[in-house]
């Protein structure tokens, strides 16, 4: 599961200072909900969790609402969805592109789209790349 994970020196540093902070815990007998809870801190960074939110990727989406006299009052609510997730945002005329991490970009499109489909029937066409 760790094959292939890159950790800056920080961050081995900080895996490092949670296994020690969990064996002092061990060996002090402490409660095993305190054990558990640095447990809890550590999984992240062993699984790489906190790496993958490093990582940036960019969407663009185009989104298409469906018989509506006036499209743009659906498309700005779905626009407004994308400030909540600290995205890099360049709409244009036919797509609107966004850059951040995963959970950013993802987030942002699922608040776009139930933005959207609360005001009418939409289609959204979705592209997605971590190289570009």
């Amino acid at each position: 599961m760790l094959e292939g994970i890159v950790l800056t020196a920080l961050e081995a540093q900080a895996i490092k200072e949670k296994i020690e902070a969990i064996k002092r815990s061990c060996e002090i007998q402490e409660e095993p909900h305190v054990i558990i809870e640095g447990l809890n801190e550590l999984l992240p960074l062993l699984t790489g969790e906190d790496l993958i939110e490093k990582r940036f990727i960019t969407a663009q989406f185009s989104l298409y609402p469906l018989r509506q006299s006036s499209l743009s009052q659906t498309i700005n609510l779905a626009l407004d969805a994308l400030e909540d997730f600290n995205l890099k945002t360049q709409p244009g005329s036919m797509s609107t592109v966004i850059s951040g991490t995963q959970r950013a970009v993802w987030g942002g499109l699922q608040g776009a789209f139930s933005n959207a489909a609360s005001q009418a029937e939409v289609v959204m066409v979705v592209t997605i790349s971590n190289a570009c």
